[in-house]
């Protein structure tokens, strides 16, 4: 699983905006033809400006295609996306990264504006003259070193979400604003069914819920009466535990598909859980 921004952070990339440990761009660019789908887990809110190419968002059950000239903003969280560009074309995007309490500004200076209930995980933002030079002007900040350049940034952003509110799509904005900035927690029952076999850490599995790491913690024993590693890992090894019994696929296709981003560490707690290794349950089966 991809995940953006956190992981980016400690590379070093001309194409990664960032001041100090805050993350702000990433400017994406592809040249080999490509659409196979990938999950990523944006640990930000975050807009996708298109360049060149198209991306599409599968979500269940509906997708969603962003051309050329498109903006969609995004609930931070998990999505299955691909990229499209031809032998002829990149693909060409800028991602730039909203954090929570930026929004929760904006929500508290709208606060007098009704706004819809639903839970609005992204708007698909129609292009216009000013958000087509917006992005262009963005990009002279790559790769530049300029006094005051956190703040120039934070402007930029506040920019950016003027003119998104001021056009056509001001309602949707607002209500996406509203729903990112929610203090209503997910129900854990909820995100375990829908994340269990994601490869996803503790941490972010509360991040997901709507509550910090300790909330999560504490709201998960009382439910379940033992800590969410442990649920979570015998759950997992439930599932891969089957799979190795009724299924072809190898060990690494398994203990990825099962949320274990790490085979040896799969089969170590395989191991410890069910006194022998995969493999070895594997060969059982053969005989069988």
């Amino acid at each position: 699983m991809i995940r953006f921004p956190q992981l980016l952070r400690h590379f070093e990339d001309k194409y990664f905006l960032l001041f100090g440990d805050r993350p702000y761009a990433k400017y994406n660019v592809l040249t080999e033809p490509d659409s196979t789908k990938k999950v990523g887990f944006l640990t930000e809110n975050t807009i996708f400006l298109i360049f060149k190419g198209a991306k599409t968002f599968y979500f269940e059950d509906h997708n969603i295609i962003v051309n050329k000239d498109h903006f969609v903003l995004l609930k931070k969280g998990i999505y299955t996306m691909s990229e499209y560009i031809t032998e002829t074309e990149e693909f060409e995007a800028l991602m730039i990264f909203v954090p929570d309490n930026f929004l929760k500004q904006l929500r508290f200076n709208e606060s007098n504006r009704q706004v819809s209930k639903t839970n609005k995980t992204y708007v698909l933002i129609k292009p216009n003259e000013l958000l087509n030079s917006f992005k262009i002007q963005y990009m002279n900040y790559f790769n530049k070193s300029l006094h005051n350049m956190e703040v120039l940034l934070q402007l930029k952003l506040q920019e950016l979400f003027m003119l998104l509110s001021s056009g056509v799509d001001q309602y949707s904005i607002m209500d996406f604003i509203h729903s990112a900035t929610s203090d209503q927690p997910v129900d854990i029952d909820f995100i375990l069914k829908k994340h269990l076999l994601q490869p996803l850490t503790i941490a972010e599995l509360a991040v997901l819920s709507g509550r910090s790491l300790a909330a999560f913690k504490r709201d998960f024993h009382e439910k379940y009466h033992c800590s969410p590693k442990q649920w979570i890992n015998q759950q997992r090894l439930n599932y891969a535990h089957r799979a190795l019994l009724h299924t072809e696929k190898n060990v690494g296709e398994i203990a990825y598909e099962c949320g274990f981003e790490n085979i040896s560490h799969f089969i170590k707690i395989y191991k410890r859980q069910y006194g022998f290794t995969p493999k070895f349950a594997r060969a059982e089966k053969a005989t069988i």
